[in-house]
């Protein structure tokens, strides 16, 4: 079990970084948690990586 975590000043930014790392296949998503504050938008994404 892996994760990956990722942050982006904008949910747009933060959908589009998620969305590629999730696109590029191979992963079997587990979990995804998400926070926000005033500065950033943030997820988690707990995968197993089926490539390895």
């Amino acid at each position: 079990m892996r994760i990956k975590t990722f942050y982006a000043i904008s949910d747009k930014g933060l959908d589009k970084k998620v969305n590629a790392f999730l696109d590029d296949g191979g992963i079997e998503v587990t979990d995804i948690q998400f926070a926000m504050n005033f500065f950033y938008f943030s997820a988690m994404i707990v995968y197993q990586d089926n490539r390895e």
